[in-house]
Formats: structure tokens, C-alpha cells, sequence
């Protein structure tokens, strides 16, 4: 942005055609990369104002993903909010789309990335619903431009393409014109839900389906902006009214992963603790990485880091985490002591901030879990499971944590519906017998776990809150150090008798298999 001036200081609205310009990139379409930051004079209530506009949509596309209405009324809702605060109708309405985006991307370029990119996203295949992927294609330069398919090359090939044909449309307009080749790779998500026949690196993708090839393509395109938005913020920043307003504006988006990294909460939760809680009160995503640890006594990468974020902040200690991983690992009959020490106790140490960057790092939230993290083969249990497990493996899970049978269908339909964090909260809501819909949107698996603890400490009798189950649990092993120490004075055969530890008691026979699910 070329300068700011403040609101007594006259109109600043003499560029506003080259800002418009800008945000319509060429003629012919009101959508673009916004690839050109607007380069007038904007008055600081502008630059405010729009910014808040344009917040406002945001926030609502992030909430009616949640709420689990059905498609027409989120269609009608996100309808209306943008014709009232972003309508794409006149020269001016363009102008305060492009210095709306460029302002908000000024205030995520450093926090909350993933939510920008994803809500932003959002609103960019609305809007193409709307306009049409083809005008957007035509006047707008992307890397990889889609080829479209030769006529000899659909006969060839015309019996894979027609298995992968939308069956709700009318078979006339299954033509070779209809259909693009674009490298596999950047259609990851259509890969994934089989809508697309893959031949020597090309995905053939059906004209309607293009539009997921443009968001992958606008998701690059922005984090890569933001990345370079983010090396010139200081100096936009130099201007202590614009630093103010850009922080004001950073905290309004939604709870951030960071609110779930205090450190004083550290002890608060034991190795011991963790199947337990595992049972009660984890989110299923966790669930699914407590019991493949448990089972395997291995995570991969993303897995190790997606659950030993969310341990840390429910209150694990790092003494603790690397009691915890180091007893799992060293049941791998391929690790060692050594080996552990030398390619995995680093990361957790660094994970808690008390090596390298000395950063304590923040556990993941569910935009990144979903959208951020992809599982990639069947060793890889992170991610969420309502979108990682096919329909059987998902139904299991649901019958392993007896949710009823009704539930499990509202679950399987919601997420049939990708409507992943909607079918958490209705997870929840049966896991914890709760008589009325939960009040509030699953948006991080602490959340998850929070809400759950609360939930048995106020309901007496259900569930011992977790700092009377440390009592309790610290009684029994006082009664326990007592009787065996009593029984090895009394007998020498009983002092050859141990009892198993928590940990191999969990890896038993009756420890449930692998429930993860690739369907890519």
C-alpha cells in the first residue's frame, strides 16, 4: 500500500478506478489472485472499516461450517452477509474488496495463516459458484493453466472417465470438452474422494470439478504472499496507528492455538492418567493416536507431533513426556535407549521450548488437523477421523465409544457431508450423555478435552474431576506400596510376584487393532 492518510484528511478516493482495477484483475471477471496491493491514498477509518467488513464474512463462513445446517440455509446465510458487507457490484464495491484483503493480510501474515487462507478460500469458491470457474480461468495467469482433453484421447479412455462421471448430471454433458487435464498433485482432495480417472501423472478432471484445482492453486498462491507480506510488516508497522489497528484486528478472527499453551498447567496430568482419560474425555483424534501408540509403541512424524502438542497442553510435563514416549518406544523391538535419545527425545525438548529456537510451540487446531496435515498411507494415524476413516472403520470407532445407533447415523451423515467438526460436537454430545445440544463449536481439540473435564467435574457422581482421581489414585498406590511390602516380609514367594505396570497391562490381547483408515 502506497501510503495511508487519516480520516480528517480529505477523501483518499482519487485511485479508486486503479484499485478496482487491481482487484478485478482483468476485464471481464471481479474475482482474481489479488496479486496487485491497491496503491492509493486510504483514509484510516477505510482501512479499518473494510478491513472489519470483510472480517465479518470470514468469521461467518468459518461458523456455519460448524453449526450443521443444511446446505440451503448455509448457502442463504453466507448469501447474506456478503451482498451486505462485500457485494461485488459496482467499481467501488471491487475497490473495497482488493484493500480488504490486503489489510487483512497484513494482520495474519504472522499468526492465524491457516484460518485466513482457509476462510478466504471459503469465500473464493462461493463466489465462483456464482461467477463460473471459466471466467476466472481465462482472465487470470495460473501456473499449470488446465489442458483441455482431446477428442481422441476421450474415446480413448471413455469407459474410465464414465465410472468417475457425477451421476446427478445429464449424460450430455459428458463430452471431451468438459474435461481438463492437471497434474494429479494439485487435485489431491478429488484423488482422494475417487471423482477423478489419474493416467501418467494427469488427473482428468470434469469441468465442475476445476474449481477445487483454482482453491488449491489460490492457497499456494496467498500463503506464498503472506510469507512476503510477512518480511515487510515491520516497516508497514513503523506507523504506530496502523500497528494498533492490525493487532486489534489479528485477536477478533477466533481463539487462537496459542491460548492453549500455558505452561502452568504443567504436572497437572501423568503418564498414568492417560488411558483413562484416552477413554473419557480425549476427542477422537487423540483417541486414535493414544491407542496406535499404544498398540504399535510407534507414531510417525505428524503423528508424534499433532499428540505431543495436545499432551503438553493438558498439562503433561516435559519430564513426563519423555518418561511416556521413551516407555513406548523402547517396547519397539528395533529401539534402543540410544536410538531414542539420539532421533526423538530432541524433538520433544524442543517441542516444549527448552532447546533450539526456545519456543514453546503451540498444540494444532482443528482447521490444521483437517485441511493442514494429509495422511498419505495406512502408518499414518494423525489427522481427524471423521475425515481419515472410511464409513466402516468410522463406524467401529463409534461402536468401540457406544454411541448410540441413531448418533452414529447423524454422525455418518454429517460427515458424508464433510462436515467434520459438526460431527465431533455430535460425538460429544452422545459420548457425555448430554440431554441438550452442546452450546458451543468444536474448533480445537483442547477445547474438546476442556469442556470434558468441566463436564464431569460438575456432574457428582459420573466421573471423579481429575484432581480427585490424583488423590485417589495416589491413596491406592500407598495401599499397594503397604500390602506388597507386608507381603514380602511375610512370604518370600509373594516377594517374587509383581504386579504388571499400566503400561503392558494396556498392550494386552484385548487392545483394539489399527482403526485408521486411508481412503486415498
Amino acid at each position: 500500500m502506497k501510503r495511508l492518510v487519516s480520516s480528517r484528511s480529505g477523501s483518499g478516493a482519487g485511485a479508486s478506478s486503479s484499485s478496482a482495477s487491481a482487484s478485478a484483475g482483468k476485464k471481464g471477471t471481479t474475482l482474481s489472485m489479488y496479486d496487485v496491493p491497491p496503491t492509493e491514498e486510504i483514509k484510516l477509518d477505510e482501512f479499518e472499516s473494510f478491513a472489519l467488513d470483510r472480517l465479518r464474512v470470514l468469521k461467518e463462513l468459518s461458523a456455519v461450517r460448524v453449526r450443521g445446517i443444511s446446505k440451503a440455509d448455509t448457502d442463504a446465510r453466507i448469501r447474506e452477509v456478503t451482498n451486505k458487507y462485500l457485494p461485488l457490484l459496482t467499481q467501488e464495491d471491487l475497490r473495497k474488496d482488493n484493500i480488504s484483503h490486503h489489510v487483512l493480510r497484513l494482520a495474519y501474515c504472522r499468526q492465524d495463516r491457516e484460518w485466513f487462507v482457509h476462510q478466504e478460500a471459503d469465500l473464493l469458491k462461493y463466489r465462483l459458484a456464482i461467477e463460473g470457474v471459466g471466467s476466472f480461468l481465462r482472465h487470470n495467469s495460473l501456473e499449470h493453466t488446465p489442458v483441455q482433453v482431446s477428442a481422441d484421447e476421450f474415446q480413448t479412455y471413455r469407459s474410465e472417465l464414465q465410472a468417475c462421471f457425477p451421476r446427478n448430471l445429464d449424460s450430455l454433458l459428458f463430452t471431451h470438452s468438459n474435461y481438463y487435464k492437471v497434474p494429479f498433485t494439485e487435485v489431491l482432495q478429488l484423488v482422494e474422494q475417487r471423482r477423478v480417472f489419474l493416467r501418467d501423472g494427469y488427473a482428468f478432471v470434469f469441468r465442475r470439478d476445476l474449481i477445487n484445482w483454482v482453491l488449491s492453486r489460490f492457497r499456494d498462491h496467498l500463503t506464498q504472499k503472506l510469507e512476503t507480506t510477512a518480511r515487510a510488516l515491520p516497516q508497514i508497522q513503523s506507523d504506530r496507528r496502523v500497528a494498533v489497528l492490525l493487532e486489534n484486528l489479528a485477536k477478533q478472527a477466533h481463539v487462537s492455538d496459542s491460548a492453549y499453551s500455558s505452561e502452568s498447567l504443567a504436572g497437572a496430568v501423568t503418564p498414568s492418567q492417560l488411558d483413562h482419560l484416552a477413554e473419557t474425555s480425549f476427542p477422537p483424534c487423540m483417541q486414535n493416536l493414544h491407542k496406535n501408540l499404544r498398540h504399535s509403541h510407534h507414531l510417525r512424524h505428524q503423528g508424534r507431533m499433532q499428540y505431543g502438542l495436545f499432551l503438553k497442553a493438558i498439562g503433561l510435563s516435559l519430564e513426563d513426556a519423555l518418561q511416556f514416549w521413551r516407555s513406548e518406544f523402547l517396547r519397539k523391538h528395533d529401539i534402543d535407549s540410544k536410538r531414542f535419545d539420539q532421533e526423538y527425545a530432541y524433538t520433544i525438548k524442543h517441542n516444549y521450548g527448552t532447546v533450539g529456537k526456545r519456543t514453546s510451540y503451540s498444540p494444532y487446531g482443528c482447521y490444521k488437523i483437517i485441511t493442514g496435515m494429509p495422511v498419505t498411507g495406512t502408518q499414518d494415524h494423525h489427522g481427524c477421523p471423521f475425515r481419515t476413516f472410511d464409513k466402516a472403520h468410522l463406524d467401529a470407532m463409534l461402536l468401540e465409544n457406544r454411541i448410540p445407533g441413531e448418533k452414529r447415523k447423524d454422525i455418518q451423515e454429517k460427515v458424508q457431508g464433510q462436515h467434520y467438526q459438526v460431527a465431533c460436537r455430535v460425538f460429544y454430545e452422545a459420548k457425555h450423555n448430554l440431554s441438550k445440544p452442546l452450546d458451543m463449536s468444536i474448533t480445537h481439540p483442547n477445547s474438546y478435552y476442556d469442556q470434558s473435564r468441566a463436564h464431569y467435574a460438575e456432574k457428582e457422581g459420573a466421573e471423579p474431576p481429575l484432581e480427585k482421581r490424583q488423590q485417589v489414585e495416589r491413596s491406592a498406590s500407598e495401599r499397594d506400596t503397604s500390602s506388597s511390602t507386608s507381603a514380602s516380609s511375610s512370604s518370600s514367594a509373594s516377594s517374587s510376584t509383581s504386579s504388571p505396570s499400566p503400561a503392558s497391562s494396556t498392550s494386552s490381547s484385548s487392545e483394539p487393532t489399527e482403526t485408521h483408515v486411508c481412503q486415498s
